[in-house]
This record gives C-alpha cells, structure tokens and sequence, in this order.
C-alpha cells in the first residue's frame, strides 16, 4: 500500500481487549446516521470504532484528518481516494476542489458528499478519524443505510445542535469512553504478562480516572510485585503520558530507543522506510512488537503494512528527540527523513519537515518538483502557504518560485499575482529561461482576464511577444506553445482586434488545443476563439467553435464549468445565429441551474446578460428586467469590462422601453468604461449604443456624430457584424432625416451583407419596430427581397402599422378575393376540395365582406345560415370556426372575443385591404394631407393599387347578399382611381401609361364615356389617331347596345377635332 495513502486505511489491530459495553452504545447510536464519538487523546476511541467494526463485520471507508486537511482541497483530494478505494467499479473520479467552487463551498460540499454516499454500497460506515471542524452541509444528505462517525477530541460543534434536535445524531462522550473496572482489568491484564493484583487494579483505575492511555502506561510500569507507580503529582493527560512513557522508554534498549526516536520523523511508515532511516535490520520485528502489545502504535495493513505511532506518543518521541541529538545531527537525521518520505509518496510530510527545520535548499526543489500536481489539485493553499515561508531572500532570486506564487494568488488577487508573474518574467529573462519567461509573459497576460477592468497595459505585452517572435519563431515545448497562444489571442481580443497578426494566432491556438489534454486550455481557446469569429461576423466558423467546446464538455473529465461555459457559448450562438431565443433563454436558465447545483459561481456575472440579450431580442422588457436584476447583483465596479457590458444591455433595455434619457445615460457611461479600460470592441459597441440613443431622444446633430466616429472605428476594425450593426443604423437615421436616396444606400449595402453572411439578428441593439420599419422599406425597394423575407419570418417581425399595401411582405396568411378566391398559407397555395371545406371558407369571406374586424357572430350567422334555429346557430358557427381555424393552421389568425370575430392584421393579409390602404394614399395626396402633395406622387401607389384589383370582389359569389356592398364599394374605388390616375399620368406626359390605366378602367365599367374620351385624347398625343377613331367607334357601339344613346357632345367634339386633323 503506497504510504502516502494510509491516511484512508483503517487500523489493522491485533490482540485487544473488546469493549462490548460500548459496543452495545454503538449499535444503539447508529440506528441515527450520525455518531459523534469525542473524548481527551488516549481514550481509545480509534481502536473502539475499528474494533466495533470488525466486531460487526461492516465495510467502512475510514479517513483520518490531519493538518493537512486544513486546506480544503486537500481534504476532498484525499478523500476522492478514499471513495476510489472504497468503489473501485466507480470509474469517474470524484471532483477535485479547484478555484471555481471558492464561491460555493457549502454547495460543493454538499453535492459531493451526495456523489460519495451513491457509491457506497449499503450498510456502510464513513469514519472520519481525529474531525474537529465539520461542514454541515454533507451531513443533511447521509441516506439510508450509510452512517457517519466522527472521532474527535472535543464536543461537536453548535452547527450540529439542529442535527440532534432532529434527532440525526448521536453522541459518545468522556463519560461514556471512560472505562469500567472491569475494563480496566482487561486491558491491564492484556497488558502485563505477570498478572497485576486485584488492589494494584483499582488503585490504576482510580488514578487513571478510565484513561485507557493511563493504563496501558501504568500497566507496562508496574513493578515485578504488582504494585503499580502513583501519579507525578497532579497534571493534565499528556503530562501523565509524557512522565509514564519516559519511565517505560528507559527500560528499553538503547538501540530501540534510537529507533524510537528516529522514527517519530516520520508521520508514517513501512518497516523498510523505518530500516533506511535507523540502519536497523530488525525495524520489522520492532514495529510489529509495538502494536502487538498496544505501545501506541497503529498498523494499516494491505499489500505491505503501514504503521504510525498514536499522536500522543509520536509529540513525546519527538521531544526526546530534539532533547538527545546535536543540532548537526537532528538536520542531517531530518534530511534523511524527508528523502525518505518523498521517495515513498509522502511528499508532504517531507515538505512539512523540510520547512519545519528551515532547510530551505532542500525544501525549494521538493515544493517545485509538485507545484504543477498540487496546482491541478486544487491545493493552491497549501503550496502558497508552503512558498510564502521561504525566506525572501530566496524567493527573490528564483523565478520559478515568485511564478507559482502568481500562479496561486491569481483567481483571488490579479493585480498582486502581475506584480509576481512580472518579477519572475524580468528574472527569467535575466537568466535566459525561454520556457519560464514565456509562461511568465502568459501568467502576466493572463491577470488582466481575471480583472476585466483596464487592459490598456497589455500593449507593452503584445509588442515584446511580436518581437521576440520575430527573434525566436519556435517555442520550448508545444504545452507552452498552446498557454502562449491562447493567452496572446485573449490580448488582441480585447486590447488589439486590428492586430494583423489576430486571425493566424485564433487559428493556431486552435490547432494546438485540439493536441492537448488540458480541458482547461481548450475552454478558454474555445472562448477567446468564439470571441473572435462573433466580432468578425463569421456564423459558420464560429458554430464550429461551438461544437469542438462541446467535444470536451462531454469529456468524462469535464468539470462543471466547462458544462457552464458550453451553455453560455450556445446561448450566443443561438442568439445570434439562428435567432432561437426560446432555446438561448432555456441554456441560459440551465447554466444558471448548473452553477447554482454544483456551486460553480465564476461565470454569476455574466450567464445572464444571454438572458437579457434572448428576452430583449424577444421584445420582453419584463423578463429582461429580471436578468438585468441578476446581473446588477453580482457585477462588481472594479471590474470595468463586466460594468461596462451591464450598462451597455441597460441602455438597450431602455430603448426598447420607450426611456430614451435613461438610455442616454446608460451608454454615455457605458463609453466611459469602455475608454477607460482601453477595449476597442466595447468602445465601438458603446458610441452605435449612443448614436441610437441619442437618435431616439431627438438629438439628432449629436447622434449623427456619434454615428460617424462610430463608422470610423468599425471601419477600420474590419468587423463584418459591426458594420451590419452601422449600415442599418446608418439607414435608419437617413430615412428619419428624409434622406431616402441615402437612407435606401445604407440599407442596400447592409441588407446585402447580412445576406452574404446569413445574419438572422442585428446581435447587439436590435430593436423589432426600428427593423420591421426598415424590412418594409426593403421590400417597398426590392432590396434583397428573398434575404428581407427571410428574416422577417424567423423574427416574427410586424411594424406597428401591418404594410397591408406589401404583397411581398411573407404574411403567414394571404387572402386573395379580387376576382378570384384564394389562400397562401406559409408561402403555399392551398387547393380546397369537398363540400366539407366550403362553409368555414363561407364564413371566411363573410368575415372579410363586413370588413373583418369585430364582426358580430350574430351577423354572420343570420348570413350564412338565415333559417337555422338559435341553438343550431351557435353550432354551426362554433364547428366552422373551429374548421377554418384548423384549415388555416394557426389559432391566432381569427381573434374571438365578446361574441365578436377580427381577422388579425398582423398575421393576415387580404388583397382587397391592401387595395383599400393604397387607394387611402392617393386621396390623402389629393386632399392635401401629406407632407408632400404633389399630385405626381400618386402614381406609385394609384398603379400598385391598380395592378391590386384583378376583377370584381368575390366574383365566384356574385348571388351572395353579405358580398353585394363589399363588391360595389371597392368598384367604385377602383374606378375613382383610374379617373385621379390617368390625369396624374396625364400631367407628367406619360401618355401610354395612362392609355393603358384607361382601358383597365373600361374592363371593369365599359360604360364609363369619361374613359373613352380621355383615352381618345392619349391616342392623340401619341400619334395614334387611327386608334382614336376605333375608340370612339367603340363607345358609340356600346352605348347603342346597352344603353340605346348616342355619345356625348364632348366625346363627339373630340372625335371631330381628331377626324378633322387626319
């Protein structure tokens, strides 16, 4: 059995005396999962728990605690040992304490110990030997079947008071522990061979007062007449053990007393490290002579034996120890020592040694020799502890020793652990150390991640490592290589993103944590590369980004921040990418849920600004609100990037919330930040923010320059998805000012790159009404119409005002009626069969018919159904409903409320609507109610309209009586707007154009004269006299035929003028 385990191995006992009274406590006190077993050194409450274990013949997984333990870590490493051992058919270790779970001890705790007692087969006992200081947590998850005792020197702590008021503990004290006469005797007859005297048994008892230490001690003393040794005059308990022991240990040989003493350096030993130490070939023989006569010695037996001497008496050797040997050779003996311990595992206790004695040129090496195991670990207290006692003088000389000083320092205090990593790198340097100053150079690198405040230093940092590159192209190792890179990427990141160099050193940081197994590598790669691919706009690369963190999340060896980071990195993902803000919002939900499970609490400041970029995108204020809470909560102001990055999302909260002051503020403190911490990234992220919010507060002069140095700095950053970000802001402000040529430029440029690149969001500051405005425009131009379409159905966009005049616009539904009845649904035609489908399609061109919002049910049922019975009425009406709706597909097409029926203009679109809205254009010009009534700015809506109206209203249902007025009113419209259309045509001289407007009138009114004639005067003006005469030649036909008149005199004057001219 390796030694440097012995610590999670039961003590093996030989002959002993079995305490069957306190046994029976025992098997009392366990049918609660806690035993608290507590009594002074000596009382033999570690072979009471062995003994009664063996007695009872229980599995156990013993750990006895040590100072060591006193570092955390320390304590879970060892006891994930213990579990190894205890479950070997466990594969996947239990977890180790690293620094992410600093902020959630009482949650790791707990969860860990949830993770242990799974493992154990039950009934089972879990011994923590010599546990002065418990963690409550693990105590409230002891299941069924499992036990838990502690073996300690004193009462259990006022934190388990609730355990044993619940009823959960129970306790074995002093009183308990001491023993009986009867005990006494057994012990003490164990104890001499000789036998002692029934007088010379009580008169032990009573003046070991139960000690069971005592009376070994007093037993081993007695004299060859059964008389035993009174007391030394009174004393506490290790005063007795001291004055007994020195009685006992002066009966021994002189060479067992060297062993004795020489061996009480090691903490823990096998008879092989005892022969090394001592020289003694019968190192076997004495130690086993020890335990079998119960001289405070315990032995953990396994593949080869353990053995340790009680605490009480190892304190007495080692006092004898300093008192016996010379200064010389009490440093020579405890070199020898820690060489032994090291070489057999126990490297801490050499260390302890080492340090103890202030051998400092032989505890410097050893330390080293484990920083690296102790640093994985998660033992950071323990090796800072170890490396701040050295000597200054010595640490200031040695690199490697102020490295790891920075490296433990640097998840607590950055900027104390810089100060460490520049020391060392200025050292390394000094000695020319390429791999220790390149790993300091990363470590340094490294801090201003941890701060996230000012980055600005970094600049000295980048400059050295392109030099030295230029200098020295290869690295030591490819370990450094890949820390080095990783590092560098992370600077230009934040620092330098216009670095040339930035996209060879993501892509080689790349390539070479793919190589390592250094899961912790990798996620930070992973990151800085995702970083890089998000600001370059670059969906493709950046979604493999994605995958490869997600190939080491599902490592065995992943830790719950890797799992953490993973749900983060696809909240983005899918924020930005796909725009599937549902399943940002339930990663983002979960990541929170994992952190708060498994107490990993490194990434509380920043999980939820995805929350807040999912819901704003969402349009909900209210739950973004809610993440923003969360933020505010945990961000802290010295860190400037974290401030800077919640004030930035504040200020898109209140934009979309209609707080455009508030907005202001925001983002003027948000740039602030962001220039004060020298982050290029944020500060362009910050000056659009500004523009936008000082755009929608009305300073619009202000919001213009913002906006250009804005477009500057993007310009030259060369960000793909900024520049989208700047062009349709650039858009928008252009149309707001009314500069539409300009307004229509920007946004042919931005909308084509979003295409180029697949942008289905606008990732920071979108903002539904401004895009939905900006979509229409697109698709009033015919700007990237498949690309516009795209994006307003994954975004669900709908301006406020629905564009009911844009059959371009992917409306969810499309009703045809003019002419023809048909349904487009999602983009397909929809083919109507069977007499089944015939009433609820009634009922839908009834709804449209009386107009389509809040249609009565009673009215459209004494329509459709004029003889039916009341009750029947309702029937009838609920089951067509309810087919139509079932027809169409999606419930919120058909909005029911109060008895009253609406056809949802933000999901429905109906040709004679959109006819409506356009025909509402033109007379607004006409009656001077628009900005700009000139009257040649009714062609494009009169002609767009026009091209609307294919034929009469529901003609297919030319004998319904709810279709009639509908029918007559949008004739009547149609023919007004071929009569304002033509003479806007008219007046600009486009005389085919209203040639052709004309005839369209006369195939809807073959009647209309006023047609004929102004149609016969377009022919004129184009030459075409001949076909003047065929018009008028047609007039006067068919006004013959249908009406039996003659034309006009206006219309025979302007046939006469023209006759008369050819």
């Amino acid at each position: 059995m390796p030694v440097s385990v012995a610590k999670i191995n039961r003590p093996r006992l030989s002959e002993i005396y079995p305490r069957k009274r306190l046994f029976r406590h025992l098997d009392l006190a366990v049918e609660r999962p806690i035993v608290w077993v507590s009594a002074p050194a000596g009382s033999g409450k570690t072979t009471l728990i062995a003994s009664w274990l063996d007695a009872r013949k229980l599995p156990c997984l013993w750990y006895q605690v040590d100072e060591g333990d006193g570092d955390i870590a320390t304590f879970f490493y060892y006891l994930g040992l213990a579990a190894k051992k205890a479950a070997p058919r466990h594969r996947k270790p239990l977890p180790l304490f690293t620094p992410e779970y600093l902020q959630g001890i009482s949650t790791f705790t707990r969860r860990y110990f949830e993770k242990l007692f799974s493992r154990l087969k039950t009934p089972c006992v879990l011994v923590f030997d010599n546990f002065q200081e418990v963690p409550p947590d693990c105590l409230s998850v002891v299941p069924p079947g499992v036990n838990v005792i502690f073996i300690s020197r004193g009462a259990p702590p006022a934190t388990m008071a609730p355990l044993k008021a619940g009823r959960r503990l129970a306790t074995l004290g002093w009183e308990e522990m001491r023993l009986t006469l009867d005990e006494t005797a057994g012990i003490a007859a164990l104890q001499s061979k000789e036998g002692i005297r029934a007088e010379s048994i009580r008169r032990m008892h009573e003046t070991t007062q139960g000690w069971a230490a005592g009376v070994i001690l007093m037993a081993e003393s007695t004299a060859s007449d059964g008389d035993a040794f009174s007391l030394p005059g009174k004393g506490d308990l290790a005063e007795v053990f001291d004055y007994f022991a020195a009685e006992i240990l002066a009966k021994t040989s002189m060479e067992v007393q060297g062993f004795l003493l020489k061996t009480s350096l090691l903490p823990k030993m096998t008879a092989k490290m005892a022969e090394r130490l001592t020289g003694l070939e019968q190192s076997e023989r004495i130690l086993s002579h020890l335990v079998r006569n119960h001289y405070f010695t315990q032995k953990h037996a396994d593949s080869e034996p353990v053995y340790q001497y009680h605490p009480l008496f190892r304190d007495f050797l080692l006092s004898r120890f300093r008192d016996t040997y010379s200064e010389t050779e009490i440093s020579g003996l405890r070199r020898q020592a820690a060489v032994i311990l090291a070489d057999s595992g126990q490297f801490e206790d050499a260390a302890e040694l080492l340090r103890e004695a202030g051998e400092w040129q032989e505890f410097v090496p050893l330390v080293l020799s484990h920083t690296q195991s102790l640093m994985m670990q998660g033992r950071l207290q323990t090796l800072e502890e170890w490396l701040r006692s050295i000597p200054a003088e010595i640490v200031e000389n040695n690199p490697w020793l102020l490295y790891w000083q920075g490296a433990c320092r640097l998840p607590f205090a950055p900027a104390e652990s810089r100060g460490l990593f520049e020391r060392a790198f200025q050292l390394f340097t000094a000695k020319g150390d390429p791999a220790g100053t390149l790993l300091a150079w990363s470590g340094v690198v490294d801090t201003f991640h941890f701060e996230w405040n000012v980055f600005t230093p970094l600049d000295w940092w980048i400059a050295w490592l392109d030099e030295h590159i230029t200098r020295e192209p290869s690295f030591p190792s490819p370990e450094i290589e890949a820390r080095v890179s990783a590092s560098m990427c992370g600077a230009l990141i934040f620092r330098q993103p216009t670095h040339p160099a930035i996209g060879k050193w993501v892509e080689r940081s790349l390539s070479l944590s793919k190589q390592s197994t250094d899961l912790q590598l990798r996620q930070v790669t992973c990151m800085n590369a995702m970083s890089y691919f998000l600001w370059r706009g670059d969906v493709a690369r950046c979604g493999m980004v994605v995958d490869e963190l997600a190939k080491s999340a599902g490592s065995p060896a992943a830790s719950p921040l890797l799992a953490i980071t993973l749900k983060m990195a696809q909240a983005v993902f899918f924020n930005w990418s796909t725009a599937d803000h549902d399943l940002s919002l339930r990663l983002t939900t979960e990541a929170l849920e994992t952190a708060e499970a498994s107490g990993v609490h490194v990434w509380d400041h920043f999980i939820p600004s995805h929350g807040v970029y999912a819901a704003l995108n969402n349009g909900n204020t209210e739950m973004a609100a809610e993440f923003l809470g969360k933020m505010e909560a945990k961000v802290e102001s010295t860190r400037g990037f974290g401030l800077c990055h919640y004030l930035q999302l504040s200020c898109w909260h209140d934009l979309i919330a209609g707080q455009a002051r508030r907005a202001v503020a925001h983002a003027e403190a948000s740039l602030q930040i962001a220039e004060k911490s020298g982050i290029p990234l944020s500060e362009m992220k910050s000056r659009l923010q500004l523009a936008e919010a000082l755009q929608e507060a009305g300073e619009r002069e202000k919001a213009a320059a913002c906006l250009a140095h804005a477009g500057e700095l993007i310009g030259r950053s060369g960000s793909l998805s900024l520049e989208f970000m700047w062009l349709l802001a650039s858009a928008q402000f252009a149309l707001d000012s009314g500069d539409e040529p300009a307004g229509l430029s920007f946004l042919r440029r931005g909308m084509a790159l979003g295409r180029q690149q697949g942008y289905a969001n606008m990732f920071w500051w979108w903002r539904p009404d401004v895009m939905a405005g900006l979509c229409v425009k697109a698709l009033e131009a015919d700007i990237e119409v498949e690309y516009v379409q795209g994006l307003i159905r994954k975004r669900s966009l709908v301006p406020e005002k629905p564009p009911v005049e844009l059959e371009n616009w992917p409306w969810p539904l499309k009703i045809y009626t003019l002419r023809r009845f048909a349904l487009v649904i999602a983009g397909e035609p929809v083919s109507f069969s069977g007499k089944v489908q015939q009433k609820p399609l009634a009922l839908l061109k009834a709804l449209i018919a009386l107009g389509g919002r809040e249609v009565s049910e009673e009215q459209l049922s004494d329509h459709l159904w004029p003889d039916s019975e009341t009750s029947a009425l309702r029937t009838a009406f609920n089951t067509n409903l309810h087919r139509l709706r079932k027809l169409i597909g999606d419930d919120r097409a058909i909005l029911m409320s109060d008895g009253k029926i609406t056809l949802n203009p933000r999901l429905c679109w109906v040709d004679a609507w959109a006819f409506e809205r356009l025909c509402g254009e033109v007379e607004a010009i006409l009656n001077g109610n628009t900005a700009d009534n000139k009257p040649a700015n009714l062609i494009r809506p009169a002609e767009k309209a026009m091209a609307l109206y294919q034929g009469s209203f529901l003609a297919g249902d030319a004998g319904e009586p709810w279709a009639i007025s509908r029918r007559e009113r949008l004739r009547s419209r149609f023919l007004h707007l071929i009569g304002k259309l033509g003479e806007s045509l008219e007046g600009t001289g486009k005389w085919r154009k209203a040639a052709e407007c004309y005839r369209k009138g006369l195939e809807t009114d073959d009647l209309a004269e006023e047609f004929y004639q102004k149609l016969m005067v377009c022919h004129q003006h184009l030459g075409n006299q001949a076909e003047a005469l065929k018009v008028y030649e047609r007039c006067r036909t068919t006004l013959a035929a249908v009406l039996s008149v003659t034309p006009s005199a206006r219309t025979r004057a302007i046939y006469k003028a023209i006759a008369d001219r050819q």
